[in-house]
């Protein structure tokens, strides 16, 4: 028994010894990249010159340039080694490609601002990629055009990422609200998002669903600019990797960043942040979440605020006036029969139409049961 201890702790302290490698080199590789990238563009600016005097500069910065290369690709082989001491597709595979980009990922959350991080990402993803694609022997335009394209999916995609990181659920809600109405899109997020375990499993799938397109992407971009001749198989990889890494980092970053949500302040780039209401609420990962209901005009319904923005009543309960919550209400079925009229209509628009529908009937029966509670008490 002490033996298994003690052995399962020595594998244990290996492998926290290989996340840390492959996050150093991690990191050193993007920020060699970025440097030898400028010491480029320095070497040319001053080749352009043509005086004498600034031959010697270009022979500078050209050294410069030449030991930033050689310092990415030493990083990217210190990582590349470390991934290889473990199995193709293994939990320890998986663990080293998400330890190496969680320098940047961790950077770019940092900034408390989606788009900048976006931003920062994408800039160090195609510093990267150009490096590696004269590394590789492409021409400098080549390298350019791949770096942009590899840059501008990373970004993108995880803009997403930050964006969920950062605010909680509020960007997919306005999504949703473009495609089916406010109503809809706040009830949709309450029935996904009731619990932090369905939060958390949801921003882990939105990981993996932007993962995706963004790796095909990549892969497709370095067929068509640089030539690079990809099996089905790789294709295979690349979505497989995509799916599982895509979705621990996303999770990943969710999860730490509740703090971020919960006392954020409202920011020039992005929605307000949620902020815990007065007198407490439920515990959760995503505050903002548990926020959303407020003022879709239904009251009393559990999670939900009237149209004036009042705080919920609890079921047989009175509010502070002292009007029983049924006087309040006096179209309930009105109501309910409006929901499954929208249900229906919106069940012939496709998969998400169909989801939204069984919300909204969901919805409709639990207004009519509290309301036959409230008026039994």
């Amino acid at each position: 028994m002490l033996e298994t201890i003690r052995e399962r702790g020595r594998m244990l302290g290996e492998n926290l010894s290989d996340a840390g490698a492959s996050m150093a080199a991690g990191a050193r590789s993007a920020l060699a990249a970025v440097n030898e990238w400028a010491a480029e563009r320095e070497r040319d600016m001053a080749s352009e010159a043509g005086s004498g005097s600034t031959m010697a500069a270009v022979r500078y910065a050209e050294g410069d340039r030449a030991h930033a290369a050689q310092r990415r690709a030493a990083a990217d082989d210190q990582a590349q080694a470390v991934v290889d001491r473990y199995e193709d597709g293994s939990p320890g595979y998986h663990a080293m490609g998400i330890a190496r980009s969680a320098p940047m990922m961790a950077a770019a959350v940092a900034t408390r601002s989606p788009s900048l991080g976006a931003l920062a990402i994408g800039a160090g993803t195609a510093a990267e990629q150009r490096s590696q694609a004269l590394a590789d022997g492409a021409t400098p335009d080549q390298a350019t055009a791949s770096g942009l394209a590899h840059g501008t999916l990373e970004g993108t995609m995880d803009a997403v990422t930050l964006g969920i990181a950062r605010w909680g659920f509020a960007p997919v809600k306005a999504i949703l609200a473009k495609r089916f109405g406010e109503s809809v899109a706040t009830r949709m997020l309450q029935q996904a998002s009731a619990t932090a375990p369905r939060r958390l499993a949801l921003a882990a799938a939105e990981g993996a669903a932007s993962e995706v397109p963004t790796t095909l992407g990549q892969m497709a971009s370095d067929e068509l600019i640089l030539g690079t001749d990809y099996t089905g198989e790789d294709y295979a990889r690349g979505i497989r990797d995509s799916v599982v890494q895509g979705a621990a980092m996303s999770g990943g970053v969710y999860a730490v960043t509740a703090p971020l949500r919960r006392s954020g302040s409202p920011r020039a780039d992005g929605p307000a942040a949620a902020t815990r209401p007065e007198g407490g609420g439920g515990p959760g990962i995503d505050q903002s979440v548990q926020d959303a209901g407020a003022g879709t005009g239904v009251p009393g319904m559990p999670g939900t605020g009237d149209a004036a923005g009042a705080p919920p009543v609890a079921r047989g309960a009175r509010p502070a006036s002292g009007v029983p919550v049924s006087e309040l209400s006096p179209d309930v079925a009105t109501q309910a029969d409006a929901m499954r009229a929208q249900a229906a209509e919106l069940a012939t628009s496709g998969t998400l139409g169909r989801a939204a529908g069984d919300v909204l009937n969901i919805r409709a029966g639990e207004l009519e049961a509290q309301h036959a509670h409230i008026r039994g008490v």
